[in-house]
């Protein structure tokens, strides 16, 4: 009897490891799916904050020079025009309506309701001149060109790029409806040497002076 015995342990023996084996394969699908799940998850919600809150973009051109420069690159805030209406001042993402397919940078200058003039290069909303120290001095490269009274609807923003001549904005384009904004500069990620959380202009007392006859 001992061979009986002898294979009895024999088959046992096998048995065990080829157990052994099936739980080590099922153990490694079982991992592979979790980290798979888990790789979807994080696909999902990276796509979901994309989608909802913040994206990348990044600057062409010279439009809102010195403050923005070509290629720098840009993260936008695009949930806080869900609870609140933009800001005079602020840099924003948007669609113009003449090419929704791109997106230009510019900076809201006119506001739902109010009148915007360009005359004799400075810019003026309800008949006050708006002074505004982020937009370029040199003066080789004036605001040259005045543009009619424009008075915007209920939804609609007129934008600027801050060095003025340069720059293909509402005075071409015309107001741009909120519809179209995407969302507003929150940072500038890179150069790093450009990397900065922009601030939103403080105007004050900066409309002070009445539009010449």
């Amino acid at each position: 009897m001992p061979f009986v015995n002898d294979w009895g342990i024999m088959y046992h023996k096998n048995m065990e490891k080829n157990l052994g084996k099936r739980s080590l394969i099922f153990l490694g699908i079982e991992w592979s799916l979790e980290f798979l799940k888990g790789v979807v998850i994080v696909a999902l919600l990276a796509l979901a904050l994309r989608i909802f809150v913040v994206e990348p973009f990044g600057v062409v051109g010279q439009s809102m020079e010195p403050n923005y420069h070509d290629k720098d690159y840009l993260v936008i805030d695009k949930i806080s025009y869900r609870f609140r209406d933009p800001h005079r001042g602020e840099v924003v993402i948007f669609h113009p309506k003449p090419a929704p397919e791109e997106s230009y940078v510019k900076r809201i200058i006119g506001l739902p309701g109010e009148t915007v003039e360009v005359k004799d290069g400075m810019v003026y909303v309800n008949s006050w001149r708006l002074s505004e120290p982020y937009v370029i001095s040199d003066s080789k490269m004036p605001l040259e060109r005045d543009y009619p009274a424009v008075t915007l609807g209920n939804d609609e923003y007129f934008m600027f790029g801050d060095n003025r001549d340069h720059s293909s904005d509402s005075r071409e384009i015309g107001p741009v409806p909120k519809v179209n904004i995407q969302g507003r500069v929150a940072v500038v990620l890179l150069p790093v040497s450009s990397f900065q959380f922009p601030k939103t202009p403080s105007y004050g007392n900066a409309m002070s002076r009445a539009l010449p006859n």
